[in-house]
């Protein structure tokens, strides 16, 4: 059996584990089909319970499903914009634009997409560890690129790209390590928020601008650092647009610990080869377990921040934000 037929039957556990208490609260009965066959619910009012099952299923079998579909790109051609290295049973992806501070524009979404697709149902792959290149670890959305869009495709923002992009991250089936020195800004900083353990270095600091820029928070953050960090401290961080240190953080329940910024990447070495030596299956079963406690309702707060973010993407207040960037770039 392939891993991606056993993430298919753990993926059902899951659902079951989900659907099961819905259903019950709703009076209704159902029966779960075979591998081959779908799930069947009977319901007096089915329109009602339709919203609820779409957005539990899609949460619970993201990965099995939609996001099992594989790109055109494989680990063969040539990377863009990060370096992907497998060793010792993990994957490392490294964010690979340290003159941009490894700022995200469409095509580092993708190759970052892809590069967590390519590992999915990879048996060799027990988890897979994000770092970036350089001092830094994310400056978030190249803002640069985005004040002055005029160098093609890479440049202009493709939603799509950063919604398979995001969707891969929040659901990704194997263990997920950060690695985090320097800057975690916008999405540098939001995406921690679906890593299962984050390490950082004695430089990292993160920053949520949303507010500075006419915006809102992203990636779900509303429930994930919500979570993590404590409502009243991610309040503070949107509200304020300060700067988070690692310390901070980390006392925070954010990340796992602090280390040296030599010793950053010794450090999630030695947690990832540790990772590794376990059973991936077991490692699959337990990640779901971990998504089916908190994946549906981060996602539904994706959806509603994703909402709100395109609305206020090119209002005059997000449109002066980026002129003052401009300005300031061009005059510095």
């Amino acid at each position: 059996m392939e891993l991606g037929d056993a993430g298919w039957h753990v993926s059902r556990k899951v659902s079951s584990a989900l659907f099961v208490p819905l259903l019950a609260r709703e009076n209704r009965s159902f029966r779960l089909g075979n591998p081959s066959a779908s799930l069947y619910v009977t319901v007096a009012s089915l329109s009602r319970l339709t919203v609820k099952l779409v957005a539990y299923e899609r949460c619970a079998l993201y990965q099995w499903s939609t996001c099992r579909e594989r790109s055109h790109m494989g680990d063969t051609e040539e990377w863009r914009h990060i370096r992907v290295s497998d060793e010792s049973g993990f994957r490392t992806i490294l964010l690979d634009r340290p003159t941009a501070k490894n700022a995200f524009n469409s095509r580092m979404y993708k190759e970052v997409f892809w590069a967590l697709q390519a590992a999915v149902d990879r048996a060799d792959i027990a988890c897979v560890v994000i770092a970036g290149a350089g001092a830094d670890f994310s400056a978030g959305w190249d803002l640069n690129e985005a004040a002055d869009a005029t160098h093609g495709d890479e440049s202009t923002p493709d939603p799509r790209a950063y919604n398979q992009f995001i969707s891969a991250v929040e659901s990704f089936p194997k263990p997920l390590i950060g690695a985090v020195q320097g800057v975690a800004v916008g999405i540098g900083f939001t995406m921690l928020g679906h890593f299962d353990v984050v390490i950082f270095s004695e430089s990292a600091r993160m920053k949520a601008p949303f507010a500075s820029l006419g915006l809102c928070q992203e990636a779900g953050s509303s429930v994930t650092l919500s979570r993590l960090l404590g409502p009243q401290l991610w309040a503070e961080l949107l509200f304020t647009a300060r700067w988070l240190p690692a310390a901070e953080a980390v006392a925070s329940g954010m990340g796992l610990r602090v280390v040296p910024d030599a010793e950053l990447h010794h450090h999630v070495k030695a947690l990832a080869c540790q990772i590794a030596t376990q059973p991936v299956e077991s490692l699959v079963v337990i990640k779901h377990l971990l998504l089916a406690h908190h994946l549906p309702e981060a996602h539904r707060s994706r959806l509603a921040e994703e909402f709100q973010f395109s609305r206020m993407n090119g209002s005059p207040a997000n449109l002066a934000a980026l002129e003052r960037i401009r300005t300031r770039r061009s005059s510095g």
